[in-house]
């Protein structure tokens, strides 16, 4: 709330509070129904304030509107779309996992090594490994290796050990139960 409220007394016209059950680069340090409780006393229907984290349903984006908040800003259910550039095997282990398959490390921090990250658990969290080459992308005609413990994302130009790498999802994996169009995504959180 604090950096939320320093970000608007320095000008900005939009905000996002990203609440603990969100999946990726961890900013946040509460959780989704603190948020909600707390967002009146914080004003945030008299601005334009975004909540992310763990949305994944209509019931829940109409919780966080009735808050008095913006809107929402949702990743991990648009990242195990067909339209996604995520690689296949890290969309499906989207589809696959439940919120207690995630967990916050900050075990991924080649790259950006002052946050944590919730990620889907895999044997790059579970033990120490060596931070040797696992994958390689391959983008405007050039290879790049891809280290474990590297913030890369596995796309569809990564080849290599994928479900060892850095497999950003929030808790939102929880309604995530194939891949859908963006269209049939956005239908749901709409509904």
């Amino acid at each position: 709330w604090d950096e939320l409220e320093a970000g608007f007394d320095a000008g900005a016209r939009f905000g996002v509070l990203q609440t603990t059950e969100a999946g990726g680069h961890h900013l946040g340090s509460t959780a989704r129904g603190q948020a909600l409780d707390q967002a009146g006393r914080h004003g945030v229907d008299r601005r334009m304030v975004f909540l992310s984290g763990g949305i994944s349903n209509a019931a829940e984006l109409r919780q966080v509107v009735q808050a008095g908040f913006s809107g929402a800003l949702c990743g991990t259910v648009f990242a195990a779309t067909r339209e996604s550039a995520a690689h296949e095997r890290y969309k499906q282990a989207i589809v696959n996992a439940t919120p207690g398959d995630t967990l916050v490390t900050d075990r991924f921090s080649i790259g950006w090594h002052t946050h944590r990250h919730r990620v889907i658990r895999n044997a790059s969290c579970e033990q120490s490994l060596p931070a040797s080459v696992i994958g390689s992308a391959h983008y405007f005609g050039k290879r790049y290796p891809i280290l474990r413990y590297s913030v890369a994302v596995p796309t569809v130009h990564t080849e290599g050990l994928i479900e060892e790498m850095a497999l950003y999802c929030g808790t939102s994996c929880k309604d995530t139960h194939s891949i859908r169009t963006v269209r049939q995504v956005l239908a749901d959180l709409t509904a």
